[in-house]
């Protein structure tokens, strides 16, 4: 592509913009590295990528800038009250008890998220009667084989028929209601926590503690320690214990087992 571009458009500044670096076939992967070869300027949108550049092209790092993407959904307004009456709402809603907890995940449904590990978590907390409701926010890929019914059955399986929500598709303003009732925002990634998921990012802005796991590479925003703590993938069992149930000053925390 950036060879494409020198030609149909000489004299023109370009710039590779690289979210992931390439898929798992040989192609995706040499056709991933022709392009950063080729490329005048690299925009990276995470740390993952800019890692992957400077372990096998590191040559290739002085024309990079990493550049962070946003939120894919941010909150308007007074925060603070919009929080209080959607939850007392939810609550009422649900019929949930003050003590319940309110948990929320949130994106595309598709293996590698840690959305059975949230699941099966799930059914430990019903078994120790903790009182819940699960929010599992955004629909399926047409080409996920099955993946996002199978998890509904895992549920059903687990006794969640009344814990877990699953909202399907819904509009921005009802993601940032339900974002803004949580206590608590459950993203396990098999991968880490990383900052090109959009939807972390989301949960960030909405001022969401956050359960995650550790980033496989290091990361100033993810620092670990202090307002960062990680745990393994298999261990979001003691979520609700370490995350102090309130929303007080934002931070993420990790399961522990």
């Amino acid at each position: 592509m950036p060879v494409a571009m020198k030609l149909l458009a000489p004299g023109v500044p370009a710039a590779l913009s690289m979210h992931t670096a390439g898929g798992p076939t040989f192609s995706s992967k040499a056709g991933a590295g022709l392009m950063l070869a080729t490329a005048p300027a690299i925009l990276s949108t995470n740390e993952e990528v800019t890692y992957l550049i400077g372990k096998y092209m590191r040559w290739a790092l002085r024309k990079l800038w990493e550049v962070p993407i946003g939120a894919n959904i941010e909150p308007a307004g007074d925060q603070a009250a919009a929080r209080l009456a959607v939850r007392r709402r939810v609550r009422d809603e649900e019929g949930l008890p003050e003590e319940g907890m309110i948990l929320a995940h949130f994106g595309l449904y598709y293996p590698g998220k840690g959305a059975e590990q949230i699941l099966e978590a799930a059914g430990k907390w019903k078994e120790a009667d903790w009182a819940f409701r699960l929010f599992m926010i955004g629909g399926r890929r047409e080409d996920d084989g099955g993946f996002y019914p199978e998890l509904q059955d895992r549920a059903r399986a687990h006794g969640l028929a009344d814990e877990v929500i699953w909202t399907g598709y819904v509009s921005a303003e009802l993601v940032t209601e339900i974002l803004l009732a949580a206590d608590l925002f459950l993203a396990p990634f098999e991968g880490g926590i990383s900052s090109r998921r959009g939807s972390l990012m989301a949960a960030i802005v909405h001022g969401l503690p956050i359960v995650s796991t550790p980033p496989e590479h290091r990361h100033p925003v993810f620092p670990g320690g202090g307002k960062f703590r990680f745990g393994p993938l298999r261990g979001c069992r003691g979520a609700r214990r370490r995350s102090g149930g309130a929303h007080g000053r934002p931070r993420s925390v990790g399961a522990s087992p």
